[in-house]
């Protein structure tokens, strides 16, 4: 029979009667099983995911968008029951409690910008709720890159340098040239949702708010792990000339671009970093590592 065609039922029965009854040998059921079994079956292997999953992305009725605009008219205006809402709440928990769930949820959502309309929903959403305390340390601990037992308070209640004061945020920004270092909107044009003017934000690119009061720092090697791991020289009771230049890099920010910074944990490391590694070459290739004067 030729490759790709169809058994006949006579065939299917012919065979199925031709193996009835014969018992295969433990030496081909173990070789069966091995083929089977961890790497050696094919549905495991990382190229052959791939390929099944670009296949069904490309044939996926639900990834096309006027599949999905049709299925999205005909939902406008239905209301869910509390019993199925309810439900694919309980369901997508445990969903995301699988790590390689989220793991493909976050390489599937890297480089995909959220339309408007979406950040839209998602903003008017989050306005005016109010979440519980274990919920802020979840969040908190999530932006810190560490766990919920060793939480020792919100980032945002620490206080800063005194040396970062409204002198060397002015600083920065001229250094700038009154530009926003991400999408160069200058400061004239950095506007909130009300229409005010507002100064540029001054973001500390290595998220260290005691930067300039290195002395002052606890926990040296944890700020150690969001340096670049050529720079980082754990252990060490104090923090090099080199350290110290990347901790203390500074960038002026629009309002825009300042939140998306928030999108990014505190806690990752550095190679795993988008912004951060694009503000560093940024001042080390264009200004020779300095961010003011």
């Amino acid at each position: 029979m030729k490759k790709g065609s169809h058994h006949s039922q006579a065939s299917k029965d012919k065979n199925r009667m031709k193996h009835e009854g014969v018992k295969q040998s433990e030496a081909t059921v173990a070789l069966r099983k091995k083929q089977w079994t961890g790497d050696g079956n094919p549905m495991k292997r990382a190229d052959v995911k791939a390929k099944i999953s670009l296949r069904m992305k490309k044939d996926n009725p639900m990834f096309n968008p006027t599949v999905c605009a049709q299925m999205a008219a005909t939902k406008t205006g239905t209301t869910l029951s509390d019993d199925h809402i309810e439900s694919i709440r309980v369901a997508t928990k445990e969903a995301l409690a699988d790590p390689e769930v989220r793991a493909r949820m976050s390489t599937s959502h890297e480089g995909v910008p959220k339309p408007q309309s979406v950040r839209d929903k998602i903003g008017k959403g989050n306005t005016g709720k109010v979440r519980t305390i274990d919920a802020r340390k979840k969040i908190s601990c999530t932006r810190q890159g560490i766990s919920i037992d060793n939480f020792t308070g919100f980032v945002s209640f620490e206080p800063y340098c005194e040396k970062f004061n409204e002198s060397l945020k002015e600083n920065v920004r001229s250094f700038f040239g009154c530009k926003c270092a991400l999408c160069q909107k200058k400061q004239e044009d950095n506007t909130d949702k009300k229409g005010i003017l507002r100064k540029l934000s001054v973001h500390h690119v290595f998220i260290e708010k005691l930067a300039c009061c290195e002395t002052k720092i606890k926990e040296m090697d944890n700020l150690r792990k969001r340096l670049p791991t050529h720079i980082a020289r754990f252990g060490d009771p104090e923090f090099s000339k080199e350290e110290i230049m990347y901790i203390r890099m500074m960038v002026p920010l629009c309002l825009n671009c300042h939140g998306k910074m928030n999108g990014e944990p505190d806690g990752i490391p550095y190679d795993e970093s988008k912004y951060r590694k694009f503000f560093t070459d940024l001042i080390i290739s264009k200004y020779g590592g300095k961010c003011f004067v």
